[in-house]
């Protein structure tokens, strides 16, 4: 059965609903990922925002904690935006990404930094074992291309 068949079984008041919830969430996920900084943001998403109660869901307990404790200046990025200017509460939970989790398309991607890549290559560059030496060499490859040797700005 597909979703446009579903949708036919729907009263026009739910799906309208439902609707609304959909677009409601993709706005959710699109000002957290503005205002959330990485990697915070790639490993934490919100659920639901209802009465000024936001409920995050965190991949794991430590990505959990750590929003916890950065709970005040997370609300305080969230409420520059007009659509948080009534947050009252944030609420973390432990989801796992196998129970819900945004696609991800819709996650931001944490990347490292250039210093990072040239450290990496560097490495690879002296490792005699030629499994770890590939592995370094796609991590750096991934990373961003630096590979000009050109320094970029301050160290």
């Amino acid at each position: 059965m597909t979703l446009k068949n579903i949708c036919n079984y729907l009263s026009d008041h739910t799906f309208t609903r439902w609707s609304r919830e959909r677009d409601t969430a993709r706005q959710l996920q699109a000002v957290w990922n503005d205002r959330i900084e990485l990697p915070l943001a790639a490993h934490t998403h919100p659920t639901s925002y209802r009465a000024g109660r936001l409920v995050v869901h965190a991949d794991s307990s430590v990505w959990a904690n750590r929003l916890r404790h950065q709970q005040e200046h997370a609300m305080q990025a969230l409420r520059q935006d007009p659509f948080f200017e009534d947050l009252v509460e944030l609420r973390v939970r432990v989801a796992p990404l196998s129970q819900t989790s945004p696609t991800d398309s819709q996650r931001p991607q944490a990347r490292l930094s250039e210093a990072s890549t040239r450290v990496i290559k560097a490495v690879a560059a002296d490792i005699k074992d030629p499994a770890l030496k590939a592995a370094l060499e796609r991590l750096g490859a991934g990373a961003g291309d630096t590979t000009d040797g050109a320094t970029r700005g301050p160290q």
